[in-house]
């Protein structure tokens, strides 16, 4: 990732704050996290994105435009 700004931002479909808080802390996820918990797989943004399972992998640039949703092409994106 060489000379590449990029940030991690995970968002979670739990809907129960105490087990989203603890499912960070096991998972020791050090990164930006959020989550409306509400919804999981009937949210809105769920089915904007057309999510069908997790976890789910995008790339945005800085315009929050989706670059890709592939991850190996988001691998090779990043490597590169």
């Amino acid at each position: 990732m060489k000379k590449k700004s990029i940030a991690i931002i995970s968002i979670s479909l739990d809907e129960d704050k105490g087990d989203w808080l603890k499912a960070i802390q096991k998972d020791k996820l050090n990164w930006s996290q959020l989550s409306e918990l509400k919804g999981g797989f009937n949210s809105e943004l769920v089915q904007k994105l057309k999510i069908t399972g997790i976890p789910y992998t995008l790339l945005v640039d800085e315009n929050l435009k989706i670059i890709s949703t592939n991850f190996q092409d988001i691998l090779s994106i990043v490597k590169n």
